[in-house]
This record gives C-alpha cells, sequence and structure tokens, in this order.
C-alpha cells in the first residue's frame, strides 16, 4: 500500500506551495513509511509515500522518463507489467528500473489514456504531461484503489485518502483521524489543530461538534473514551457500557469521580479510572488506519511503549490484574459489547 496527493491550480495557474503537497503526502504517511518524493512545477505539485514492493532500489515516486516530460505518481500493482515492458522494449523504448511504475509512463507515451485499457491490475495514479501540461488522474475499474478529490475555485486537489485533501485545505491541521466506533476519541478532539472526519466524510473541527456527535461534552471526552474503550491501545472499556450508557451517565452525574458508589464498584471503577487517565495523558499517540474488535488481547506495543513513557512499568500487570478480577467480569479473550 502507498499513497499519492496532488494538487493542480489549472485556472489561474498559481504556482503550487511545496509545503502543501508535503503536508498533504505526510498526512497519509502511514500508507508509505519506506520512502516520499515530490514535484512541483509551476501549477502542479504531485506528493507520494512508498511501500516498498517491487524494484526496491529502483521505484521511488514521483517518477518521470528520461526526458522529463511525463511524470507519475502511482499506487497499486500492475500484475501484467512484464508483458508490458517486453512489449514496449519492442517499440524502442527504453527503461532504467524494473518497477512497474515505469511501464505506466512509456505506455502513456505510446497509447495516450489507452494505457488504462492495457494495464491488469489494480490502481490510482496520477500522470503529469509536461508538454501539453495535463494532469489525468486515474483508477482502476473496480475501484479497488480509491482517488479521492475536490474541485473548487479553479483548483483540483486529490490524494488516496481523504486526509490527505483536508490537510490541503488548512495549512493549521497536524493531524486528522478518520473516526470509527472505538477510536481514541480523546485524540481526535483535543486541540484545535486537529481535525475528526466521519465516515461520510463530514468534518468535526476539534471540540465544536462533539456533543452533537457523542451526545457528551468535550471536557468529558476523556470519561467517555474511559467507559467504551479504545481497543487500539489494548483496552477495552468496562463490560455491558456502550456508548449510548456512557453519554446517559456521563450527563447526568459529570465525571466519573462524581458516579454514586452503587454505579460503578470497586475495581470496575478503579480500571475506568485509569482509562481516563490513560485517555487523558495519552496526547502524542500515533493514529492508527484500522483497529481490532473491542476486546482484551493483551497490550498491544503501543499501550507497552506508553506506559513506559509514563513511568509507570507496572501499569499493564495492573490492567491485567484488574481485567482478570471476577468483579469486572472480563476475561482475556472475552469480547466486549
Amino acid at each position: 500500500m502507498c499513497g499519492i496527493a496532488g494538487q493542480f491550480n489549472f485556472q489561474r495557474r498559481e504556482p503550487v506551495e511545496r509545503e502543501t503537497i508535503v503536508r498533504m503526502a505526510r498526512s497519509i504517511a502511514h500508507r508509505g513509511p519506506d520512502d516520499e518524493g515530490f514535484f512541483i512545477a509551476g501549477p502542479v505539485g504531485l506528493g507520494f509515500r512508498r511501500l516498498s514492493i517491487i524494484d526496491l532500489a529502483g521505484g521511488h515516486q514521483p517518477m518521470s522518463d528520461a526526458q522529463k516530460t511525463v511524470w507519475v505518481i502511482f499506487n497499486g500493482e500492475i500484475y501484467n507489467y512484464k508483458e508490458l515492458r517486453a512489449e514496449l522494449l519492442g517499440k524502442g523504448y527504453e527503461f532504467r528500473t524494473n518497477s512497474d511504475t515505469e511501464v505506466i509512463i512509456h505506455g502513456y507515451k505510446e497509447w495516450g489514456t489507452d494505457v488504462f485499457n492495457h494495464l491488469n491490475g489494480m490502481f490510482g495514479l496520477a500522470i503529469w504531461d509536461v508538454p501539453n501540461e495535463r494532469l489525468v488522474i486515474a483508477r482502476d475499474a473496480m475501484g479497488i484503489k480509491l482517488i479521492y478529490y475536490r474541485l473548487a475555485d479553479g483548483q483540483l486537489t486529490f490524494g488516496s485518502e481523504i486526509r490527505a485533501i483536508l490537510a490541503a485545505g488548512d495549512s493549521t491541521v497536524e493531524k486528522i483521524c478518520i473516526w470509527t466506533p472505538d477510536k481514541d476519541l480523546a485524540q481526535c478532539v483535543r486541540g484545535d489543530r486537529v481535525v475528526q472526519v466521519d465516515r461520510r466524510g463530514n468534518q468535526m473541527r476539534d471540540a465544536a461538534a462533539v456533543r452533537t456527535k457523542f451526545g457528551v461534552d468535550p471536557e468529558l471526552i476523556p470519561d467517555f473514551l474511559a467507559l467504551v474503550g479504545d481497543s487500539a491501545d489494548g483496552y477495552p472499556g468496562l463490560p455491558g457500557i456502550g456508548e449510548r450508557t456512557a453519554a446517559q451517565l456521563l450527563n447526568r452525574y459529570g465525571a466519573i469521580e462524581r458516579f454514586p458508589p452503587d454505579v460503578l464498584r470497586d475495581e470496575k471503577r478503579e480500571l475506568a479510572l485509569l482509562f481516563k487517565t490513560l485517555a487523558t495523558l495519552r496526547t502524542d499517540a500515533p493514529l492508527f488506519s484500522s483497529v481490532d474488535e473491542l476486546r482484551w488481547r493483551g497490550p498491544t506495543p503501543g499501550f507497552r511503549a506508553f506506559a513506559e513513557r509514563m513511568g509507570e512499568p507496572r501499569l499493564v500487570e495492573r490492567c491485567e490484574k484488574l481485567l482478570a478480577s471476577p468483579a469486572v467480569g472480563l476475561r482475556k479473550d472475552a469480547p466486549v459489547e
């Protein structure tokens, strides 16, 4: 999995700012941890994050032909690239790498946009045709590799994820989080340099829409997270407390510390307060692109690292002990609602 991002000021032809493309590409750095690359030329800018699979040494992107007349950023895999390479070699094209990306470059020079009819694979890509000042963006017919785009005010902005689009539009954004029910909500909404996006692409700027979305005030998000859990960091919340119940309890009593004794007893209360501490203090955690089911399978590496940073080496043992307690009623492999 790789990531592409770019911008084209096709109407006013204003120069694209390099820092915008860098910000866009780095917003999807989780898609390509091995390498990054940028191409900026007047009104167009291309950015790339790479996960190395084919031609580990020679597959750097953006990639061009030797004459630098065609530039490509490409996410995906072309299954028949060896056959296409042989065909294009027979037509006189010279290859400098063994990557499937270069097949797209020479294929475009030979067939134009009909190159896509020759490709057998999955792809999301952008081609900058220098002589014609033409930007071509395409994905495979099945939509396996998606491309998001925004067209406004004579400007085209695109990327492998909506994160890249949002990062382009706001230079104050540091992190963008796609929300799922067990995502780290405290991380999503803390501060005014974080944008949260729900599954439909609706933005939640910092804490402004938290009450509408979750039914609690922003300051209670750590409490909410402590009750419903965060599987990405390896703690599951409390058994039997879903989002609706958590919101009702917090709206009725306020913070967990103010809950009456009969609402959360002994170990459950201690566990909830521990999770609230984690949710409150954990401000520099990475954003996760996927999460497991809500179940305690033991601490993740990120959880262990966080415990070490807190100077609490026994934190993991404490969680294990509390979660195994009969009063909590949660075994290590038991699912949580």
